[in-house]
């Protein structure tokens, strides 16, 4: 079906348009809401995605973000990152990241999934992880 939108009221045309676009963005915005967001940098990658994956599978509602640099973190880390109540940092170290997030936005609530072992991680060992921090263990 096509619509003259160059006939007719504006306002009618214009609301037209417009009214299904908000309402699908409107429902877009609730259907993926989630209040935890699990971060990695560097190598791990792989396998926190697919622990990311898992996760929503499962119906946790989770949110992933990998960051490529840190040194310059992106202009809008802390923007992006304070809309979530619990940030999971996974990294395979003793949380030197997790510390400096910490340090340049201190309000975050930031828990920690490190491996110290110079093995990468196991997905399984992700998913579990969170899951604890999820559950308030």
């Amino acid at each position: 079906m096509t619509k003259d939108m160059t006939q007719g009221s504006p306002l009618k045309l214009i609301l037209a348009f417009a009214v299904p676009l908000m309402l699908g963005s409107l429902f877009q915005q609730f259907y993926n809401l989630a209040d935890t967001i699990i971060v990695g940098w560097g190598g791990t990658y792989g396998h926190i995605y697919t622990a990311f994956e898992e996760l929503n599978a499962a119906g946790k509602k989770v949110d992933f973000a990998q960051f490529r640099y840190i040194n310059p973190l992106p202009k809008n880390t802390a923007e992006v990152l304070g809309k979530y109540k619990t940030v999971i940092v996974a990294e395979l170290n003793n949380g030197q990241f997790a510390n400096y997030l910490q340090g340049l936005n201190p309000s975050l609530n930031i828990k920690r999934i490190n491996k110290v072992e110079g093995q990468p991680f196991l997905v399984h060992e992700i998913v579990e992880g969170v899951n604890k921090i999820m559950e308030g263990k």
